[in-house]
């Protein structure tokens, strides 16, 4: 594989990680075993992402991250302008 490739792959597996924090209250553990799992869940999200960062490149992650801005969600491509009479 490339190295952008595995940079990729180390991304998506963040995201596998912190989708897997959505099965956490179907399992059967107890708060504090829950506690420790969400937590080690999320580190090893951020870590990965990390990674796959350092490996793909800055330029990749900075496109990564424009593109999920909620604020681009909510811009308008034109500002309308109101004219008051």
């Amino acid at each position: 594989m490339e190295r952008k490739q595995w940079g990729i792959f180390f991304i998506a597996l963040s995201c596998f990680f912190y989708a897997a924090l959505f099965t956490i209250p179907f399992l059967s553990m107890t708060k504090a075993q829950s506690g420790v799992l969400a937590t080690c869940l999320v580190i090893l999200g951020e870590v990965s992402f990390a990674v796959g960062g350092i490996i793909a490149g800055k330029s990749l992650v900075a496109d990564f991250r424009s593109k999920f801005i909620p604020k681009r969600f909510q811009k308008r491509s034109e500002p309308h302008l109101f004219e008051e009479e």
